[in-house]
C-alpha cells in the first residue's frame, strides 16, 4: 500500500511538471520534484537482465575519428563506426560543426551511446536520455566503463544519463513505449513504430523545460545543442517548443530527425513545425547542406513547396533538419 501511494505521488508530480513551458518557471515550480523513470516491472526486468548479460560481455576499444578511443561492451554494431564512419557520417560532421567546449548537449534518444560517447569528448556537458531499458542499460554500462578507465577528470565524468522520455507538457506523466524489440533503436512513445510492436512498457515523460530546470541548464549564456531522434513522436513534441522558445532571446541549436517512413506529420502538425522554424535565423535540411529560405512571412504553401523542391522529407529514411540562431524578425515579448 505504501509503494502504491509512492507511485501515485510520483505520477502526480510528473503530470504537474507538464504545466511549465519555460525554464525559469520550471525551476521555480518544480524544485521539490525529482526525475523518476516510471518504468514498470517489465522494463525493470529487461534492464536487470541486460545489466547481468553486459557484466559477462567482453570489453573492446572503439575509435570514431577524430575523438579519442573509448571502450564499450562488445557488440557487432560498433564495427560500423570503429576506425571509420559507415553509419550516418553526416551526423558526426554536424556535431563537430556546432558543438564546442562551451556547449551543453542534450541528446535524445541516445540509444547505446555512439553519438553521446562521441560529442561528450568535446562538449562542456553532455546529457543523454534513453527510455528503452535495454538500450539504457547498455549505454549506462558503456559510460561506466569509460568512467572507470578515464577517471574523475575526464569527459565521462561530465556526462549525465537519464532513463526517461521527453514529452509535450500536456503528455507529461506515464507513457507507453512500444518497440519491435527492446534495444533495437526503433522504440518510441508515438502512435506507431517501425515494424510490428512486440514489446511495450511504461516510462515517465517530462517536458524539456522541466528537465532543463532540474539540470540547471539555461539557454544562455553558454550555447545549447539539442539532438532529437525519437521515432515519429517529434511530430507531436517539436511543435510544443513554440510556447517555450517564442519568448527566449537566445535559442538552442536543434538537430531534429523526422520519420515520415514511420508516420508522417499531419498538416496541422507541420503548420506548427513551420511556426517553430520561423523563430530561427537559419534552417537547413539534407545533412545541413540545403538552406531553406524561411521567414516570418513564409506561408504554409510556400513551406511545402520548399520541402518538396529540396526533397527534405523522404518517405524512405530519416529526414534531418538543423536550426540555429534566433530570427531577428521575430520579436521577443
Amino acid at each position: 500500500e505504501e509503494e502504491e501511494m509512492k507511485d501515485e505521488t510520483v505520477a502526480n508530480n510528473v503530470q504537474q511538471s507538464g504545466s511549465c513551458y519555460d525554464t525559469e518557471s520550471c525551476l521555480r515550480e518544480n524544485a521539490e520534484y525529482s526525475i523518476e523513470s516510471g518504468w514498470d516491472d517489465n522494463a525493470q526486468s529487461m534492464y536487470g537482465q541486460t545489466k547481468l548479460k553486459l557484466s559477462q560481455t567482453k570489453v573492446v576499444p572503439v575509435y570514431i575519428p577524430p575523438v579519442q578511443p573509448f571502450v564499450v561492451s562488445e557488440n557487432k554494431w560498433w564495427d560500423l563506426v570503429n576506425g571509420k564512419v559507415d553509419w550516418e557520417p553526416e551526423t558526426f560532421q554536424i556535431f563537430q560543426r556546432y558543438i564546442t567546449n562551451e556547449t551543453t548537449v542534450i541528446d535524445f534518444g541516445t540509444w547505446i551511446g555512439p553519438t553521446l560517447l562521441f560529442h561528450a569528448q568535446f562538449s562542456k556537458l553532455s546529457i543523454g536520455l534513453e527510455a528503452d531499458p535495454v538500450a539504457y542499460a547498455t549505454v549506462e554500462h558503456n559510460l561506466q566503463l569509460n568512467q572507470k578507465t578515464i577517471g574523475n577528470s575526464g569527459w565521462a565524468s561530465r556526462t549525465i544519463l537519464e532513463n526517461v522520455a521527453v514529452s509535450t507538457p500536456s503528455d507529461a506523466g506515464s507513457l507507453t513505449m512500444k518497440s519491435t524489440g527492446a534495444g533495437n533503436s526503433e522504440g518510441g512513445v508515438g502512435n506507431r513504430v517501425m515494424g510490428t510492436t512486440s514489446q511495450e512498457w511504461s516510462v515517465n515523460g517530462y517536458s524539456l523545460p522541466y528537465l532543463f530546470g532540474m539540470w540547471g541548464v539555461q539557454l544562455k549564456p553558454d550555447p545549447v545543442f539539442i539532438k532529437i531522434d525519437i521515432e515519429s513522436y517529434e511530430c507531436r513534441l517539436f511543435p510544443s517548443f513554440y510556447d517555450w522558445f517564442r519568448d527566449e532571446a537566445v535559442l538552442p541549436t536543434i538537430f531534429v530527425s523526422f520519420h515520415p517512413q514511420i508516420e508522417p506529420c499531419t498538416r496541422s502538425q507541420m503548420t506548427k513545425v513551420l511556426e517553430v522554424f520561423q523563430l530561427f535565423a537559419r534552417v537547413t535540411c539534407k545533412d545541413d547542406k540545403i538552406v531553406l529560405d524561411i521567414t516570418p512571412d513564409t506561408t504554409f504553401d510556400e513551406f511545402e513547396e520548399m520541402l518538396d523542391e529540396a526533397d527534405c522529407l523522404s518517405n524512405k529514411d530519416n529526414s534531418d533538419f538543423v536550426l540555429s540562431g534566433r530570427s531577428e524578425s521575430c520579436e521577443v515579448n
